[in-house]
């Protein structure tokens, strides 16, 4: 059994944020992590969706839909646990 003394913080890191079980691969998701936030540049017509974690604070959510005001086709949506089973809700918010 690996524990976390088997792992540094980087590679924590990597496990528990960048790691996908490949059940979740038609989902085709992008994972975005970075400190300079400016850097970040792509087609805008590529950004169709933002989805908000159970526990993303109101003050982020509200960042991001600024940060999006200009692209129309952004869709924002809540994650929300599912209370009798294992799962997320996906709700439009």
């Amino acid at each position: 059994m690996l524990t976390r003394e088997h792992y540094d913080k980087a590679q924590l890191f990597n496990a528990a944020i960048l790691t996908k079980d490949l059940c979740w691969k038609h989902e085709e998701e992008w994972r975005v992590i970075t400190r300079k936030p400016d850097c970040l540049k792509f087609p805008e017509p590529s950004l169709t969706g933002v989805i908000f974690g159970c526990c993303t604070p109101d003050e982020n959510k509200a960042r991001l839909r600024e940060v999006c005001a200009t692209l129309p086709e952004v869709k924002f949506y809540q994650a929300k646990m599912r209370t009798n089973e294992f799962g997320l809700d996906l709700e439009p918010c």
